[in-house]
Order: C-alpha cells, then sequence, then structure tokens
C-alpha cells in the first residue's frame, strides 16, 4: 500500500515542482512542492513505524 502512495504522488510532486508551486501553511509558512513531498514522505516513514510497532 505504502508503494501504491508513493507512486500516486510521482507524476503530481515532478508537476508542481516544475511550476514552481509553492503551498502557504498557516503553522510552516511558505513550502516549495519538494518540501511538502519530503515532509509526507518523512510522515509515512513515521506511520508505518507506528504501525508496525502497535501490531508486534
Amino acid at each position: 500500500m505504502v508503494e501504491w502512495a508513493a507512486d500516486a504522488w510521482v507524476d503530481p510532486v515532478s508537476a508542481a515542482r516544475e511550476a514552481h508551486v509553492v503551498l502557504g501553511h498557516t503553522e510552516r509558512g511558505i513550502q516549495r512542492a519538494e518540501n511538502v513531498a519530503r515532509e509526507n514522505a518523512h510522515d509515512a516513514a513515521q506511520h508505518a513505524w507506528d504501525i508496525r510497532r502497535i501490531l508486534a
């Protein structure tokens, strides 16, 4: 499932980077597309670790 989600991000993130899209986050400020993708990847890895730990 995580692999499918990661694959689904490739095209939109690439397009957002090429278009220089930025997100105005209320707490984190202005973020470029690559920052958003990096933070989402980190969160996904953290959640996967949490799930594995809970199920163990």
